[in-house]
């Protein structure tokens, strides 16, 4: 199937991305850039769902779509995330494929503005170190879609961290009431993530040797 292109489907298609958050703890720092013009206005995604979404469960979509966005790549991470096996599992189980779009880490933000004032932005916005006060006027000229009503249907897990948590909640929602933005958010139990430093070892030395992959630090 081809990347959606009309109107109705761009937001829908936010509608996939927002959904997969189900499936974790933690969600990442996303923006929904869709314009008013784009969406078509009328029902929302959450009145009026795309036939082709699953509410609940795997996969997100029957039929796989395409999202678009613009990623904010750090220097020590792969070129392609695509080649990168957690998102290959993760497309195969949700059937959505995501165009990250990534822009090098310094020069990202004249990226990202560029993109906003000529109106050809993605779909969505990610790591793209967008300040509160350029997301309260995105968000009230309507380039920002408003999440409020997606994060209640459709992110149980974020939205219990927001209940669990009202400060967290009253971050994200600007004077208009509407929350435009997604938070990082770490489990402190999660040590490989938060650790900043990491081991590797290359198990082509390894297998020369015969030795089998250090397991703890003495066996490094």
């Amino acid at each position: 199937m081809a990347p959606p292109t009309t109107a109705a489907l761009r937001r829908r298609t936010l509608l996939g991305l927002s959904a997969s958050a189900v499936a974790g703890v933690a969600t990442t720092g996303l923006l929904g850039a869709c314009s008013a013009e784009q969406t078509g206005g009328g029902d929302g995604p959450v009145d009026n769902p795309d036939p082709n979404i699953n509410a609940t469960g795997m996969p997100i979509v029957d039929e796989s779509v395409t999202i678009s966005m613009m990623t904010r790549r750090h220097p020590g991470t792969a070129e392609d995330w695509d080649t990168v096996a957690n998102v290959q599992a993760m497309e195969e189980i949700t059937n959505v494929h995501v165009d990250w779009g990534p822009v090098p880490w310094e020069g990202s933000e004249e990226r990202r503005n560029l993109a906003l004032a000529s109106g050809d932005y993605p779909e969505v916005l990610h790591r793209t170190n967008l300040g509160a006060v350029d997301i309260a006027k995105y968000g009230e000229q309507g380039v920002f879609i408003p999440l409020n009503d997606l994060i209640e249907q459709y992110m149980p897990n974020l939205l219990a961290l927001l209940e669990a948590n009202p400060d967290v909640r009253k971050g994200l929602t600007f004077p208009d009431g509407n929350i435009y933005s997604l938070p990082t958010l770490y489990d402190p139990d999660f040590d490989s993530l938060i650790m900043q430093q990491r081991l590797w070892v290359r198990t082509d030395w390894l297998s020369n040797f015969g030795m089998a992959p250090p397991e703890t630090i003495e066996d490094f």
